[in-house]
């Protein structure tokens, strides 16, 4: 007769010990796999921020160089209608080297577009305002946003294909 020892076998061990490995090891590389694509996605943040920022800045510095010559031609001025004639001649839409372009909605508005990156521009919407006794702005700001860039073309339409190729079976 055998005896019945009751313990467990060796092999239920190994198979254990096997599958607690795996899972192990499974969770290692999906922890790797994560904290990747999140170093990832971090860093593309950190790089559409500062352009984002550097196109601000630009925006910022032109905002200054418009403050300033309305500033000069309103001092030049003597009455506001001499003042926007001024203006629009300066800022002329028809000029070849112009940057900046007028239109006239609820008064003059002047606006700039600088690119962000190859897939945003920062559009600025200034109101042109003849400096009065009480309100001494020469523009306000009507938006300061960002906009989809109406020339980019993503990569994989280049071709001409228009699928969104998520999955292809051959």
């Amino acid at each position: 007769m055998k005896k019945f020892s009751g313990g467990m076998n060796i092999g239920t061990s190994s198979v254990l010990s096997a599958f607690v490995i795996l899972c192990m090891v499974t969770f290692a590389g999906l922890s790797f796999l994560s904290a990747n694509t999140d170093n990832l996605l971090s860093r593309q943040g950190a790089e559409k921020t500062k352009e984002y920022y550097r196109a601000a800045g630009n925006a910022d510095i032109m905002l200054v160089q418009i403050h300033n010559e309305l500033t000069e031609i309103a001092k030049e001025s003597k009455n506001e209608e001499e003042y926007y004639e001024a203006v629009l001649s300066k800022y002329d839409n028809n000029s070849q080297d112009s940057f900046y372009n007028l239109y006239e909605d609820e008064g003059l508005n002047l606006y700039f577009t600088l690119p962000v990156n190859d897939r945003q521009n920062l559009r600025v919407v200034l109101q042109v305002n003849y400096p009065h006794s009480g309100d001494y702005s020469v523009f306000h700001i009507q938006s300061y946003s960002t906009e989809a860039n109406p020339e980019w073309v993503d990569d994989s339409k280049k071709d001409g294909d228009n699928n969104m190729n998520l999955v292809t079976f051959e």
